[in-house]
């Protein structure tokens, strides 16, 4: 498995910004339906910098993003639930977030090999059963999969911000521990051509519930999860397989797309979570 983390190498094209945005909720292992942002298209003040790809964006000021969801020193103590399986609960997030949004053949190529090694047998079922449906139904709503063939990251670096909190659960029947996950993560990508480039950012927003059970090997394990994400530009309409597909400035229609309503922000961590429809977002 290869993880993004050497320095920006430049030589890509720039272009200027477009935004758009698709989610996808799994509450409790079960797809719901997708939120897709329609474009808008952007002057070219709004163009990258090949050489600096984050420059001009929030994600400037972002760290790399496997440190962004290092856990660290934590002081998680939870009543009646022992340190050292606190830890482990968050490590395994952190393992499951890497395997995501940090796997370049999981993101790039959809190969989900690291992520489905994670899984526990009745997840893994239900995502490998799931992965080739269409539409609401697909598991491949989970993961961040563009289309094959549609990007390229341009240099080795993705950038992230955001907070992992943990909590023990209010179930009465198990000793559960929540770890709850809010993050931006940003790639600047390019078609493989070179001859547009934008740059992606997908809000992540989830839970995962480990369970803890003294008599097993390993005594903490996962249980269930959901997992949401908005992505900030891709192509509204799902392809049949469900992946998603990047949409870069020479995608757009001449007479130019749009939609009302509010604007969102793809970097506000702190706006709720986009949910259910299509609306128009800022550039990236």
């Amino acid at each position: 498995m290869t993880l993004f983390t050497a320095p920006v190498t430049p030589g890509r094209t720039a272009f200027a910004m477009v935004a758009t945005s698709l989610a996808f909720t799994v509450p409790g292992c079960t797809a719901l339906d997708p939120l897709t942002f329609l474009v808008r298209e952007q002057g070219p003040e709004y163009a990258i910098d090949p050489a600096d790809p984050f420059g001009d964006s929030p994600a400037a000021d972002y760290p790399l993003a496997a440190e962004a969801i290092s856990r660290g020193p934590v002081d998680a103590v939870l009543h009646g639930v022992e340190q050292s399986r606190v830890d482990a609960a968050l490590t395994a997030t952190e393992e499951l977030l890497t395997a995501v949004y940090l796997t370049p053949e999981a993101v790039f190529d959809g190969d989900n090999s690291a992520f489905q090694e994670i899984l526990e047998p009745e997840l893994l079922s239900w995502f490998e059963d799931g992965l080739d449906a269409e539409g609401e139904n697909s598991t491949r709503a989970v993961v961040l999969n563009l289309a094959p063939g549609s990007a390229e990251l341009i240099g080795t670096q993705v950038r992230a911000l955001g907070e992992t909190t943990v909590r023990k659960s209010d179930s009465r029947v198990d000793d559960l521990i929540e770890v709850a996950v809010r993050y931006n993560f940003v790639y600047p990508i390019a078609k493989p051509d070179e001859s547009a480039s934008t740059r992606l950012v997908i809000g992540a927003e989830g839970t995962f519930v480990f369970s803890v059970d003294p008599v097993a090997e390993p005594d903490v394990r996962l249980r269930t999860f959901s997992l949401a994400n908005s992505a900030t530009p891709v192509h509204c309409d799902l392809d049949d397989d469900s992946y998603l597909v990047p949409l870069f400035p020479t995608d757009l229609k001449t007479d130019g797309p749009g939609r009302g309503g509010a604007v969102v922000d793809p970097y506000d961590l702190g706006s709720e979570f986009p949910q259910g429809e299509c609306s128009v977002a800022y550039p990236t």
